[in-house]
């Protein structure tokens, strides 16, 4: 395809134009990648952009008012990010927030608004889950069907800037797919990876949740009375020849793409209760499958594996075994304390020890093992506010400085057995919820919110 831009004419319903380009590698990253926008760009694999605006002719008032939707595409075809500028599109105002949508690789999408404070979260904008039904959503992928449409009937001709017709450049544009089209696509991934992930480790929200899912064991067996994430609690360790084969599937699904990633995560919810060497077989073949390579200096990290694990797992390995999977790639581990008051604990996480959970955080910062934590606003209601956030505070002083702390707001879920407690427990009102989370942020310098992302 030409470096340069071209213009799209249709005769179709909409007065649109569209201009068609492609996005040049980053050379500055050996080719990993392509430009967002002229700085870092989160390595979301993006080969080709359409900017989509009305045409109102000599209208230019009324044109004025209308922003302009661009949409980013992989090598395949599919969306990996639409953003609009403007407040209206047709007869439909934005209020003149500007949003941006990224697609994870599930199909989920996260909408974000920049003028969001980043004190919250740490990132540049503040993420939202979309769902059908939502504003930006539903426009969006109605304007995506239909320059489908478009492409599909021929019924367009392509101009360069300066006018000239340019057939052959309709011809450089990739098949690009629908919204049917992403949601066989999600569900192609997820038939691969045997189902919906119900969360993602929270760090991964630095990387815009952009990441390769690999399956090695299902269910968490933690027993949170406020969790229904995973319906079947009891641990099942997937053989490993049906975790190579789930990683051979979801290489060939993600085709060239694969080069724009650069984590991967293990799920679900706790991994390492698989056996080491299973576990570090796993990795090794996810990190050679994937082409991540082990040289500081190469465009691919050498340490790209991240997943969720309870405490009790971490000391079931000895840190040999934990410096074993450290060099075969795991390098990120995130873990639910909720809560560091003692008497809660018990509550809502029946068996958990905070002396052991010490313990499991200093085996891993030992062998160089990053560690994220969660803890929950409002877990224990009224009855425990006070403590919750005292008590908590306290325990977290008493770990390695190196750990990074993410908060999220609890989720009253009528299919938890938490919703049977709270009846004694006095749940928080809203405005006692930000109070807490308020709290939490001044004592926890180092605390992001996150969100439960589904993949």
């Amino acid at each position: 395809m030409s470096n340069k831009w071209f213009r799209i004419e249709h005769n179709f319903k909409s007065p649109w134009m569209i201009e068609w380009s492609p996005i040049p590698p980053r050379d500055s990253l050996k080719g990993r990648g392509f430009d967002l926008w002229s700085g870092f760009a989160f390595n979301i694999g993006r080969t080709h952009k359409a900017l989509i605006y009305r045409d109102h002719g000599k209208e230019k008032q009324e044109s004025a008012t209308n922003g302009m939707f661009k949409f980013d595409f992989d090598s395949h075809g599919r969306v990996v990010m639409v953003s609009y500028t403007g407040d209206r599109w047709g007869e439909i105002s934005f209020d003149n927030y500007k949003p941006e949508m990224h697609r994870l690789l599930s199909g989920t999408w996260i909408e974000g608004r920049w003028e969001h404070s980043t004190n919250e979260t740490g990132l540049n904008y503040h993420p939202t889950i979309m769902k059908e039904g939502d504003k930006i959503y539903d426009v969006s992928m109605g304007i995506l069907d239909e320059l489908v449409y478009i492409l599909e009937k021929d019924q367009v001709k392509a101009l360069d800037i300066a006018g000239r017709d340019h057939a052959d450049l309709l011809e450089a544009i990739p098949p690009v797919k629908n919204h049917e089209g992403l949601l066989k696509e999600s569900a192609r991934l997820h038939s691969i990876i045997g189902g919906q992930i119900p969360v993602m480790p929270p760090q991964l929200a630095l990387y815009h949740y952009h990441a390769i899912p690999v399956r090695v064991q299902n269910g968490c067996g933690g027993g949170c009375t406020y969790c229904d994430f995973y319906q079947n609690r009891k641990i099942e360790i997937l053989p490993l020849e049906k975790v190579l084969k789930q990683i051979d599937q979801t290489a060939e699904y993600l085709g060239e793409e694969v080069d724009h990633f650069e984590q991967v995560v293990l799920i679900d919810g706790d991994a390492l209760t698989v056996p080491t060497e299973q576990l570090a077989e796993e990795i090794r073949y996810a990190r050679n499958k994937f082409g991540f390579r082990p040289d500081e200096t190469a465009p691919r990290p050498w340490n790209f594996a991240q997943a969720f694990a309870r405490y009790k797992s971490i000391l079931a390995k000895s840190e040999e075994e934990l410096a074993h999977l450290r060099e075969q790639g795991l390098h990120y581990l995130n873990m639910g304390l909720e809560t560091g008051c003692k008497e809660l604990v018990q509550v809502v996480k029946p068996g958990q020890e905070l002396d052991g959970f010490r313990e499991a955080v200093r085996r891993l910062v030992n062998v160089d093992i990053k560690v994220s934590i969660n803890i929950i606003v409002g877990l224990g209601g009224k009855k425990f506010a006070d403590r919750h956030v005292n008590e908590t505070a306290g325990f977290l002083q008493t770990l390695p400085p190196e750990i990074t702390v993410f908060y999220a707001y609890l989720e009253r879920k009528a299919t938890s057995r938490y919703a049977q407690q709270e009846n004694l427990l006095a749940p928080l009102e809203t405005g006692e919820l930000i109070k807490q989370a308020e709290v939490f942020r001044r004592l926890i310098p180092k605390a992001y919110k996150y969100l439960f992302i589904p993949m």
